[in-house]
């Protein structure tokens, strides 16, 4: 690791609600302008006056604060299923209390994470090596727990913690280990890659801690381990480092907003200042998180209202892809029963690029496709073929 560009923050003695402190800006905001002004806990128009003058001072300015962990990069790019952008952002922002409450899994994958790590120790390229290594007492490769936050002085927005550091060797430099439990229901949706959402946050670490590569050690069931290596990929680090900083942007200015508002003694300034913030989180994305969150956050009120152009070519829009993907599925399912016809009753057929399953199930078989993305890869025969 490059420590000269890195700040370290120690959290071997860290409880777990100042692990959690850390993760929120608002921790890291309220300390700064605390050095400046104070910060009473009821409403004050004069601490809101002069939070207006601080916050347009050169201080503030240039002051950064971490934001965005390798957890929630995924969440930024509109990548993780389970959170949107615009939950991440108003938790951020301080408005939406974060989940801090541990449960099961959580507790229970944090056990596990020193036996996983001991475990890869052994691995060298199957899951039976590892027994084979384990009872000859046969350690490949080591690593260690970095026991900090990592913030990277070159992205300061951006902050890391990892299960464990991999230690270089004469062939191997440094890495990222992260360590995780899943359930077989849960890995058996991993035929066709690792998710997206985890792939981010291997980057992210890589990013920020300025290491060539990294690795994803998964025990699932509680039974079998599996390794999965990550190379830096400079084209996603990019887009991680693009979108969150423009997050970080969003954050910022939604904090100003929001602060000033807790402050003020005028109601009608006090919801002034909350539309501002409202009007900094993050636009709309193609994720499911984001449409369920607007699914779960307004109701139907039997408001009749107009809209403009601009709502029209974004419902022509809707319907124009709506149409071109149901073309597409068709396409997409021709091509799986033209392999489902080649496979017969074969449950495998392997490719010169990954493989193709069609496996019994209690449900019946379950087809699916293991070959990579290829986005240079152009489609045979779509251009002739007739699609009612």
């Amino acid at each position: 690791m490059n420590t000269k560009n890195l700040i370290l923050v120690p959290t071997r003695d860290m409880t777990r609600e100042q692990w959690l402190d850390f993760r929120e800006p608002m921790t890291h905001v309220r300390k700064f302008i605390e050095q400046y002004i104070y910060l009473p806990n009821e409403r004050s128009q004069k601490t809101c006056e002069e939070l207006k003058i601080f916050f347009s001072e050169p201080s503030w300015k240039l002051f950064h604060f971490p934001c965005v962990g390798s957890s929630e990069a995924a969440t930024v790019l509109g990548l993780n299923p389970y959170q949107s952008i615009i939950e991440l952002y108003f938790e951020k922002v301080g408005i939406k209390p974060t989940y801090r409450e541990d449960n099961i899994p959580m507790f229970m994958g944090k056990q596990l994470e020193d036996k996983i790590a001991e475990l890869w120790q052994y691995w060298e390229g199957t899951p039976e090596s590892v027994v084979e290594n384990y009872n000859q007492q046969k350690i490949i490769r080591k690593c260690r727990k970095m026991n900090a936050y990592a913030i990277n002085k070159t992205m300061p927005w951006l902050f890391t913690s990892v299960d464990r550091i991999i230690n270089r060797t004469p062939t191997s430099k440094e890495g990222t280990n992260e360590c995780k439990t899943i359930g077989g229901f849960y890995a058996n949706t991993w035929e066709n890659g690792i998710p997206p959402m985890y792939v981010i946050q291997l980057q992210d670490q890589i990013l920020v801690l300025e290491l060539d590569f990294g690795e994803m050690t998964i025990l699932k069931d509680g039974r079998f381990l599996e390794v999965y290596p990550f190379d830096t990929a400079p084209n996603i680090q990019d887009r991680i480092r693009e979108q969150t900083y423009e997050f970080y942007g969003r954050v910022k200015a939604g904090i100003e907003f929001y602060l000033l508002s807790k402050y003020t003694e005028h109601d009608h300034e006090e919801q002034t200042l909350l539309a501002a913030v409202d009007q900094y989180s993050p636009e709309p994305d193609g994720s499911v998180s984001y449409r369920d969150y607007l699914n779960k956050t307004y109701d139907d009120k039997g408001i009749e209202m107009k809209g403009g152009e601009e709502e029209l070519c974004l419902a022509k829009d809707y319907v124009y892809f709506l149409e071109e993907i149901k073309k597409l599925e068709t396409l997409q399912m021709k091509r799986a029963n033209r392999l489902k016809f080649i496979m017969k009753e074969a449950a495998t057929l392997l490719l010169p690029e990954g493989k193709v399953t069609w496996k019994q199930g209690t449900k019946g078989r379950t087809f699916r496709v293991g070959v990579k993305y290829d986005p240079d890869y152009v489609p045979t025969e779509t251009e002739n073929e007739q699609v009612v």
